[in-house]
């Protein structure tokens, strides 16, 4: 609440109660996407959940694939955000997937309906249309995709890594890593506590840096 107000100390009192009720909307909308899917969640459902009427959420967005998008847009803006201070910190490509991967078991144990909607994302058609249409998903792409080449290309300069196809790295990659979590988390016991979680979903990523790069056989 603290980071809330200081980055909208600007706005009016006003403002920032309609922002509040924006951001409420959003992660009701979030959990229920999560959930129950994009084509299973009905706006009456993000309405009753969040305790405001319909009509109300016309106020803030116009349609349930509105707020659909500006969610997911919140979340990849916010990892390009993370991908390019991690990209500038890094000297080395397996630095830079240790740190991303650091990056992205916090955002797995932490923000779990965000991740289930990135998981159901890869599948559900409808809501594929949707978002393929986002600018800010669109700039997220190029802007990513170049990030990662760029270090890559730069391992292969400073022979650290073999001779690959980038493209490929960065689609083995991206398919890797959250289906993977996704398994270790399902694989556990309900009744197991988060940090235990946590510290499977860390243990997981170290496996997944020192495959790629160490891989498994015996040298």
């Amino acid at each position: 609440m603290l980071i809330f107000l200081e980055k909208n100390k600007n706005l009016t009192r006003k403002e920032r109660e309609r922002l509040l009720k924006r951001f409420e909307i959003l992660d009701v909308a979030a959990n229920l996407f999560a959930t129950k899917g994009f084509d299973g969640t009905k706006l009456e459902d993000i309405a009753e959940a969040s305790e405001f009427g319909k009509g109300t959420l016309y106020n803030y967005f116009e349609n349930k694939e509105d707020i659909y998008v500006e969610i997911i847009n919140r979340i990849t803006d916010d990892y390009l955000s993370e991908l390019k201070k991690i990209s500038t910190k890094s000297k080395t490509l397996c630095e830079f997937i240790s740190q991303l991967i650091d990056y992205l078991v916090e955002f797995v144990a932490v923000d779990r309906s965000a991740f289930l909607m990135l998981l159901r994302l890869r599948t559900e058609m409808n809501a594929i249309e949707k978002v393929r249409k986002s600018k800010v998903i669109k700039n997220y792409r190029i802007e990513a995709t170049k990030i990662f080449k760029s270090k890559i290309n730069l391992a292969i300069k400073n022979k650290e890594i073999e001779k690959i196809n980038p493209d490929h790295f960065v689609i083995l990659f991206r398919n890797l890593t959250f289906p993977y979590f996704h398994s270790i988390l399902i694989m556990k016991n309900k009744s197991r506590s988060v940090l235990q979680t946590k510290k499977d979903l860390v243990e997981a990523g170290n496996f997944i840096v020192a495959t790629l790069f160490n891989g498994i056989s015996k040298r």
